[in-house]
């Protein structure tokens, strides 16, 4: 549960015209990587390409601090990555 690192995390909000729009939590793994612990987008706001430019703000982010960026994902028994790690096939950002 996120109750067990979001206190070392890194929370980063986006919001539209006040309304929030997405979050995104990311934890250390160590002092050159962090994990997407949690990637969200408000209901209202999914597939409209926001979660796309969430990303993209975060990966700049992450870049000036970090050399790796991970994705950690529940298999909730699919089998594999969700559709959205497959797209972004986000990895190392040196």
């Amino acid at each position: 549960a996120i109750e067990q690192y979001v206190h070392q995390s890194e929370v980063y909000m986006a919001e539209i015209e006040g309304e929030p729009m997405g979050v995104v939590c990311l934890y250390p793994v160590d002092a050159r990587t962090v994990e997407i612990k949690k990637l969200a987008i408000a209901e209202r706001y999914q597939g409209r390409g926001y979660g796309t430019l969430l990303m993209d703000g975060i990966k700049e982010r992450v870049k000036k601090d970090h050399a790796t960026m991970i994705v950690g994902t529940a298999d909730a028994g699919g089998g594999g990555r969700s559709p959205f790690t497959k797209r972004t096939a986000l990895g190392s950002l040196g």
